[in-house]
């Protein structure tokens, strides 16, 4: 990831934001001396655009998480510094692919106005096997029909499923399954067709396309 000196200077000593290799983001510390809350100009300065400005680039996790907000703990804060979260989600800016810690409460301000519901969904019906996004199951976002329980409606209908196989093991499975080559968007091997009916040889290569 390439971030200027100055920039992981200004970030650490302005807000207590460092980048935590064990989440693979970047994360706000519990810290007195740093209580400034910005969500613009934290996110400006970290990707180059402003969240509040531009949320069509940013894509949220429901799944990738770390439980313990500020809310509960002094250890960590929401990437704006507040204390109101109680769980910090991975938000990636998606032209520069950086990844910020983000609070549920503010997702919900700043990026998407359902994602707490969304997410209250997803811990009660589960999330879509293909994209993990939570699967809604009344209402006018209603997204899953009752006969395919585990898939959402955009991913139960025909497309590219794509696939983790190796230059080695190409020949067997082209022979083996019609499966072609994607040079664009992502260069890997898919089948097309629903993921329901997917042949049991290719389930373990299949790979979750998070569509957030």
């Amino acid at each position: 990831m390439n971030v200027s000196k100055e920039l992981i200077k200004d970030l650490d000593e302005m807000y207590s934001i460092q980048y935590n290799n064990s989440v693979s983001a970047w994360l706000r510390t519990f810290s007195k001396k740093s209580t400034k809350q910005d969500m613009h100009a934290i996110t400006k300065l970290i990707t180059g655009e402003s969240l509040l400005e531009h949320p069509h680039n940013y894509s949220a996790s429901f799944t990738e998480y770390h439980p313990l907000g500020a809310k509960y703990n002094k250890t960590y804060n929401c990437i704006c510094g507040c204390t109101l979260c109680d769980a910090l989600f991975k938000l990636t800016h998606k032209p520069t692919n950086r990844t910020l810690m983000v609070g549920s409460i503010c997702l919900t301000q700043y990026f998407n106005k359902y994602f707490n519901s969304n997410l209250i969904c997803g811990k009660n019906n589960g999330f879509c096997k293909q994209c993990l996004f939570p699967l809604i199951k009344k209402g006018k976002r209603k997204n899953i029909e009752i006969t395919i329980p585990f898939l959402c409606n955009n991913c139960n209908k025909p497309q590219k499923n794509y696939l983790n196989i190796s230059y080695a093991e190409r020949e067997e499975f082209k022979t083996n399954y019609d499966i072609c080559w994607n040079p664009f968007p992502i260069k890997k091997w898919s089948w097309f067709g629903l993921f329901t009916n997917i042949p049991e040889g290719l389930l373990s290569r299949v790979i979750s396309t998070k569509i957030i």
